[in-house]
């Protein structure tokens, strides 16, 4: 059953009163479903309040595992602090940039509340690679200079990472998409305020952490000097000798790749992972179900599954208007090609006619020709009578009561996604082969777009779009670190979205499953393909060191550790 409502503001009150009661509503041997026209945006915009529960654990979560990734074995050495303003770091970053898009008045959708995890997972990317830089260094006795060198090996890395961050959501900012807009319009900003916070707020704090270590305090209890343990003087005899998971990692992949017969491997596999990858992207069945679109447990979605199983063929109305301030409908040429457009459109097996009200009003006025001043008088008393009526929302009239638009309904035939592009191809050829300007109208025909929108002839999708930006920022951080930060990296951000995978709701799973696929390929790329391409390749004269400046204090100018032991 279909209601078609009027337009005004008790309507929409009366929707709202609906959606709350109708959930109440019971029968024994019957089972109701339902929807209205505001039910599929009330219910996409549930995918981004089912997020806010998760926000306190995934943070708890982060947290706890920043300050495990920052410590060591070496008490004095152990930096949990660092972790834990880390992820203050990227918290104050999404508080402050949220707060100033919202002061400006910029558009919030809930698809935003995905932000915190991608900022606070890049913002401890950061913080593993400037930690990493500072105990490579070597133990001076300047140690105010040492700080500096660990900054300046670790200062091109953050400034670059945070710069393809931000470029990349830039460049999604002006995007068709409103949603994918405003996405990256605020994690653009988000990235913008946290390189501002990195430099400023967290390299005070991380000097501050330094400065502890050095004077040899308690890394929990800064105020009381460190007793070393019996297991903390066998380290520190043994410190000489390369430990960690990290390094183990990097001598073995070291001593495996390092053989000519392996590296021609690797590019084998290399090749055949490319072809394969650029094959199936071709392939990749593109476009978004509508059911997918609200939450696993969504009235919407059972009603739309319902439809198109019940109901395939005919399902929903869809919509047909027409701008009339350059042509006068009191010319009976004209109300016969609006009659023959609305043939048309209906004509086709993806749509068949419902109601126009030119329609009813040509049954008995068929090529009549009036004055302007009759016209309006014959249809204002053809709507003022029942069932003539309900006519009166199809036609819109000016100030000035001349005819600005007028609306055609049709019926949707064969419903499911892949008639979406064939449908809205039809019809939208029909009408602009009509000659009148207007436009047709289907809720699936914003799924139809979404999938024609090229950038060089590469469909894209709204999640592709969003985890394409992600994947770049990914990639691009791996080839600018270390072994031990690339798995760290990869860990936060994998743990930052692993709770997610549990929020009842389609987009973020696909989400969450994108992000672990990117990690997997970072790691892939960051720690055999990049390496063994770069070392193939690049001569070495052409092999680049660590910034060594002149140090009277060093005669050596050798301030960084060989911590793989390569």
């Amino acid at each position: 059953m279909t209601y078609i409502l009027e337009s005004n503001e008790s309507t929409e009150r009366w929707i709202d009163l609906f959606l709350s009661a109708i959930p109440r509503y019971k029968e024994q041997n019957s089972t109701i479903l339902w929807s209205s026209s505001k039910s599929l945006a009330k219910e996409m915009e549930r995918n981004g309040e089912l997020l806010i529960p998760w926000m306190p654990w995934t943070s708890l979560v982060l947290i706890v595992f920043c300050m495990f990734a920052c410590s060591s074995f070496h008490v004095v050495k152990s930096q949990p602090f660092i972790g834990f303003f880390a992820m203050f770091n990227a918290t104050m970053a999404t508080v402050a940039s949220t707060s100033l898009l919202i002061y400006l008045q910029y558009p919030f959708l809930p698809l935003v509340f995905i932000m915190p995890f991608l900022v606070v997972s890049i913002g401890t990317d950061n913080m593993f690679l400037m930690l990493k830089s500072w105990r490579m260094t070597k133990k001076s006795s300047n140690e105010e200079q040492r700080y500096i060198y660990a900054l300046t090996e670790s200062a091109a890395s953050l400034f670059l990472t945070s710069l393809t961050d931000g470029l990349s959501f830039a460049i999604g900012s002006i995007s068709d998409f409103h949603a994918v807009r405003v996405f990256c319009t605020y994690c653009a900003m988000a990235i913008l305020f946290m390189f501002l916070f990195q430099v400023t707020f967290f390299n005070a704090v991380m000097s501050l952490c330094c400065r502890r270590e050095v004077s040899g305090k308690h890394p929990v209890f800064c105020c009381y000097d460190t007793v070393p343990s019996k297991e903390t003087k066998i380290l520190k005899q043994n410190s000489g000798e390369n430990s960690g998971i990290a390094s183990i990692v990097a001598r073995t992949l070291f001593r495996i790749l390092n053989p000519w017969p392996s590296r021609i491997v690797v590019f084998i596999i290399f090749l055949f992972y490319l072809f394969t990858s650029i094959h199936y992207a071709i392939g990749l069945p593109l476009g978004l179900d509508l059911k997918l679109l609200a939450p696993d447990d969504s009235y919407v979605s059972k009603e739309l599954e319902a439809q198109e199983r019940l109901f395939a063929d005919y399902g929903g109305f869809c919509f047909g208007l027409v701008r009339t301030e350059n042509i006068s409908l009191r010319d009976p040429l004209i109300r016969r090609n609006l009659m023959r457009l609305y043939t048309e459109l209906g004509g086709s097996e993806y749509a068949s006619p419902s109601e126009f009200w030119l329609d009813s009003f040509e049954k008995k006025r068929r090529n009549k020709k009036y004055s302007e001043s009759d016209f309006s008088d014959e249809l204002h008393t053809f709507l003022s009578k029942e069932p003539r009526l309900k006519f009166r929302n199809d036609i819109r009239f000016s100030m000035t009561g001349r005819i600005e638009a007028i609306k055609m309904i049709f019926r949707v035939r064969k419903l499911g996604k892949e008639n979406d592009t064939p449908r809205a191809e039809y019809m939208r050829k029909v009408m602009e082969m009509s000659g009148f300007n207007g436009f047709v109208y289907d809720t699936s025909f914003l799924l139809v777009d979404q999938q024609m929108t090229t950038v060089y002839n590469v469909i894209v999708d709204v999640v592709s779009a969003i985890l394409t930006m992600l994947s770049i920022c990914v990639l691009m951080k791996c080839l600018l670190v270390m072994t031990e930060p690339i798995l760290q990296s990869a860990l936060s951000t994998a743990i930052g979205v692993s709770l997610l995978s549990f929020v009842h709701s389609y987009i973020v799973r696909t989400f969450v499953n994108t992000v672990f696929f990117v990690v997997g390929l970072g790691i892939l790329h960051g720690l055999i393909f990049l390496p063994v391409l770069l070392d193939s390749i690049v001569p070495e004269s052409e092999y680049m060191i660590a910034y060594e400046p002149h140090h009277e204090e060093d005669d050596n100018n050798n301030h960084y550790e060989d911590l793989y032991g390569l």
